[in-house]
């Protein structure tokens, strides 16, 4: 213990002595485990934050859709055979779905655009226009602020009457009634019924600036050949499995699809959302482990090359510790403490660093960040074990110092 408390004072002695040499000297450990520490705290705050999100849209819902979006990205190709390819989903397979789907508790059909939206002189660019049925609030929990959600009996005479979304109805509407306002959407005018409450937003962008309309007069708003997608739920989410294959064998008899065709259609889950996530973060990290591995090797070289400097300018001091009895495993374990030290102080500031850029960013974006304690562990673990084996080669060369020579040394 007396020769962990000696190293460590020593180290801090040279921390202090030679502040300049010492921060370039632990640079490279600074930057490696800031790096480390500051994305992995952002990657591990958006993670939990997609987690909760999935939890609270419902784990038990998968949609039907004419694409996957996701291969634009992953795989352009197959997304444009898709697109060129793939039949448009309409109301009819929804009807059809619901007869065919028997684990399905909810099946509705939905589409989306992008409209401008007034009420008399005010008015708000780039709406989201959501046509749905009246099994909606069953699927996505929209609860309201005021008034009602659609009936079956306007949804089939695709009547004109709009749900509003909590921004729409404050920024067009409040502090007045909202109820049988009229509110203009593209060219139509819509009899308001109901407010939505405040959802909040997803990492910045706010999920308020919405209007839900019937889905046939969605249609005489944006024409009738848009594919919808259409959104299937189950009570029990042990049934989701049951009921993603009925629809996939269901969708395949609508389609007129042979045993050996490859499905003309695409059925997404919010899992699969998470499992992209979890890729691309997988990949950032492997990217970051090779970039910090460079710069910790670079900080190790250069905190050995220090240590050679520190056993030459103490030649003496090991000669006089070696003619008192000093035997080699004390010389080196003293100077593996005071490198392991170096090295270790060299992390403590990167992780500080780090966790200061990851609020930073968490305060100025709308990303969020968590401390995972278990990197900080591994942080910990990486810089002793650098400062163990870039030091080892200067401790034993000055361990194998002859006294005599040591002595005589100016």
């Amino acid at each position: 213990m007396r020769l962990l408390l000696e190293g460590i004072r020593i180290a801090y002695n040279a921390l202090i002595t030679n502040k300049l040499r010492t921060f370039l000297t632990l640079l490279g450990n600074i930057v490696g485990i800031m790096s480390v520490i500051a994305v992995v705290s952002l990657l591990k705050g958006i993670d939990e934050y997609a987690r909760e999100e999935v939890a609270s849209e419902g784990s038990n819902v998968f949609t039907i859709e004419r694409i996957n979006l996701i291969e634009a990205v992953t795989d352009f190709e197959s997304f444009l055979h898709a697109l060129r390819h793939n039949p448009p989903l309409n109301r009819d397979d929804v009807h059809a779905l619901r007869t065919m789907i028997p684990s399905a508790d909810y099946i509705s059909g939905t589409a989306s655009s992008s409209v401008r939206v007034g009420i008399f002189e005010k008015h708000l660019k780039s709406i989201d226009v959501k046509g749905h049925d009246e099994y909606y609030p069953y699927i996505e929990n929209i609860d309201l602020h005021a008034g009602r959600h659609m009936t079956r009996l306007e949804v089939n005479e695709n009547a004109q009457v709009v749900v509003v979304g909590w921004e729409v109805y404050t920024s067009l509407i409040k502090p007045r009634d909202p109820i049988g306002k009229m509110l203009k959407i593209g060219s139509r005018h819509f009899k308001v019924i109901g407010v939505a409450r405040d959802r909040g937003s997803i990492l910045g962008s706010s999920r308020n600036r919405f209007v839900i309309v019937p889905l046939g007069a969605y249609f005489k708003l944006f024409g009738a050949q848009q594919s919808i997608e259409i959104k299937v739920a189950t009570e029990d989410i042990r049934e989701l499995p049951v009921a993603i294959e009925e629809a996939r064998v269901a969708m395949r008899i609508r389609h007129h699809l042979k045993p050996t065709d490859k499905d003309d259609f695409f059925i997404s889950t919010s899992e699969q959302l998470v499992d992209l996530w979890k890729k691309m973060s997988s990949g950032i990290m492997a990217a970051l482990i090779a970039l910090v591995s460079i710069s910790m090797v670079v900080g190790g070289v250069v905190l050995m090359n220090t240590m050679l400097v520190a056993v030459t300018e103490r030649t003496r001091e090991v000669g006089i510790r070696k003619a008192l009895g000093a035997r080699r495993p004390i010389i080196v374990w003293q100077f593996l403490v005071e490198s392991a030290t170096l090295s270790l102080f060299g992390g403590l500031f990167g992780m500080l660093i780090g966790f200061l850029i990851a609020s930073i960013v968490s305060w100025k974006t709308p990303l969020p960040y968590s401390v995972d304690p278990v990197i900080v562990a591994i942080a910990f673990v990486v810089t002793i074990v650098v400062g163990l084996i870039f030091g080892t080669y200067p401790a034993v060369k000055a361990a194998r110092l002859d006294p005599v020579e040591a002595l005589r040394y100016e």
